[in-house]
């Protein structure tokens, strides 16, 4: 009987106990798998792929200009253009942002440090708002850029509280961002935008300075030599031509027979007629 009753109370114990211990293994074998999705989602969003990013972070073509992105903006748009900055600034590759009024040279010349930055930098964002419109130095900026590479894919417009109708006339051929709808995906566009730029750069200058192998086995001439290269020769090689002696006599025995032999025959009516003219002295 003490047995039974030993037994009744140690059964409410152990069915207490055992739901506890699954929970709490449950708990601990789930906890690193979440940890663990967390982790790869935020390094697969902000960790750059391996092939990508050392391509732009040591590419020479890069670095031959100073800054990455010139942000075009007025002094009363300041807080929305350090916003742009920081986000481009933070992403994995670190693009390099101008803004005027932190970058500049102090003492510098307004329109030297505008023309320096616009010449120093790769792209250019331009902050289009109600004040960037009447802003003599941001319009004087923007055409600096438009002189600069009009059609290079290197001016990226930004909307921000204005309407279509504001947009410049100057950039009615350019594709623009809306910052009014979403901020955010504005600036991740600007991102990629300038990432994809960046790119085909470091792509073209590694093809242009990438040297041709096995065409240049004691041939002066390269791929893409003009006409006018110091290497290059119109004169055929000289196993195909002929020495010098052949082709003289060769020229002399084709262009010449006819006039000797007229030569001659010329000589000989004069001398016939040098001797009629002495018979006939002679004869008076």
């Amino acid at each position: 009987m003490i047995s039974w009753f030993r037994r009744l109370l140690k059964k409410p114990e152990s069915d207490t106990l055992h739901p506890s211990s699954a929970l709490s293994q449950e708990a601990s074998s789930s906890t690193p798998v979440s940890h663990a999705s967390v982790s790869s989602v935020i390094r697969a969003s902000t960790t750059p792929s391996s092939s990508s990013s050392p391509s732009l972070q040591n590419a020479a073509a890069r670095w031959s200009r100073s800054f990455d992105v010139c942000v075009c903006h007025s002094s009363t748009d300041v807080l929305d253009a350090q916003l742009l900055a920081s986000r481009l600034e933070a992403g994995p590759h670190g693009l390099r942002c101008f803004l005027p009024l932190r970058d500049s040279t102090p003492g510098g010349a307004v329109p030297t440090e505008l023309c320096e930055a616009v010449r120093g930098s790769h792209c250019w964002a331009l902050l289009i708002t109600p004040a960037f419109l009447v802003d003599p130095w941001c319009r004087y900026q923007m055409h600096q850029a438009l002189t600069e590479a009009p059609t290079s894919n290197r001016i990226i417009p930004l909307l921000l509280r204005a309407s279509r109708s504001d947009y410049p006339t100057e950039l009615c051929f350019y594709y623009y961002i809306d910052l009014n709808r979403d901020p955010e995906q504005g600036y991740a566009r600007v991102y990629r935008a300038v990432l994809n730029y960046l790119s085909e750069l470091c792509s073209s200058a590694t093809g242009v300075d990438r040297v041709p192998s096995g065409d240049s086995q004691g041939d002066p001439r390269s791929p893409g030599s003009s006409l006018t290269d110091p290497g290059f020769s119109e004169t055929p090689p000289s196993s195909t031509r002929e020495p010098p002696s052949q082709l003289a006599l060769t020229t002399t025995e084709s262009e010449f027979p006819e006039l000797e032999q007229g030569h001659s025959a010329v000589t000989k009516e004069d001398t016939e007629e040098r001797d009629s003219t002495g018979e006939m002295d002679s004869s008076l």
